[in-house]
């Protein structure tokens, strides 16, 4: 079994852990690095433990380690990869058994799939995406780096979700739309037009509400 270290032990790192523990037949989990951490599982003394950049070490100690970064906000997510500066094929994807992909998407390098979730037939999910409980991808979305789609959001065909955007729960798509870089929609929002970059975007229809301003 490949081994895998979790970055992050909040809420989103404590899901990724409990599918690796009771669900994976393809990882083990041997390690949870949180800046903050405070240990709930004793695995013995081969038990990686400490800081989240403890990483950048283990990865030259033991060229076999994977990792996932557990974080479910996406700009911290995507940090935490930018400072670890780690290839790609470092990260481990995390799948929930009961997910259904279909053998024709493209699933990326560190993404979490879990419960439920179903991603349709010629989809793209890029790197480090989560695709929280019982989401759902329609055929031939793209879904690009660190996006999070919450539990229950429904993503309609032919959409194009762009980078670090956030679906909050029960969003909907129709089909064919765009949402653009580093947005959000709010719980329960239906996307019906094109949402711009850096835009907070919420209710039915979605409209915008706020744009964010980022160094």
């Amino acid at each position: 079994m490949k081994r895998v270290v979790v970055l992050g032990n909040g809420g989103h790192g404590k899901v990724i852990q409990d599918i690796i523990n009771h669900f994976s037949a393809e990882y083990q989990l041997t390690g949870v690095l949180d800046d903050h951490y405070t240990s709930t599982v004793n695995n013995g003394s081969n038990f990686f433990e400490g800081p989240i950049f403890d990483a950048n070490h283990l990865a030259d100690l033991y060229p076999d380690l994977l990792f996932i970064v557990g974080i479910g906000d996406n700009r911290a997510r995507k940090n935490v990869v930018d400072q670890l500066d780690l290839p790609l094929y470092r990260y481990a994807t995390v799948i929930h058994p009961s997910a259904v992909i279909s053998p024709t998407s493209q699933i990326g390098n560190g993404v979490a799939i879990i419960a439920g979730a179903i991603v349709n037939p010629h989809s793209q999910i890029n790197d480090h995406v989560i695709l929280n409980t019982s989401s759902s991808v329609g055929h031939d979305c793209q879904i690009e780096d660190y996006v999070h789609i919450s539990p229950r959001v429904a993503i309609a065909g032919g959409t194009k979700v762009r980078e670090g955007t956030h679906l909050g729960i029960g969003s909907v798509s129709i089909p064919g739309v765009e949402v653009g870089r580093w947005s959000t929609v709010g719980a329960g929002g239906v996307v019906t037009d094109h949402i711009p970059d850096d835009t907070l975007a919420v209710g039915v229809p979605a409209k915008a509400v706020k744009y964010y301003k980022y160094n």
